[in-house]
């Protein structure tokens, strides 16, 4: 049966991979300013979420260098893109 998806472009090694392309096309915004997981990730990226913004990469979400990847699943064309990235999940 063929997937009611668009097949990728292209296929991605893994996510950081990925997560490079969507930079290198603006569509993935790295915070680096000290964010609290409880309090402001969920708001911050709703907002975004909500202007069709770009998804959103959290560097410094606690003091132990915790990194927080939101919005990845923002459009359909991300989740397409994502399907790439199925061989990795399926070992």
């Amino acid at each position: 049966m063929d997937s009611i998806w668009s097949k990728p472009p292209r296929v991605f090694r893994d996510l950081r991979e990925f997560l490079a392309h969507l930079e290198s096309r603006g569509e993935l915004k790295p915070i680096d300013a000290p964010v609290s997981p409880a309090l402001e990730i969920t708001e911050i990226s709703r907002r975004v979420l909500a202007k069709r913004g770009p998804a959103l990469l959290f560097t410094n979400a606690s003091p132990r260098g915790v990194r927080v990847l939101a919005n990845l699943f923002r459009s359909e064309e991300h989740t397409s893109e994502l399907q790439s990235l199925r061989h990795l999940v399926c070992r």
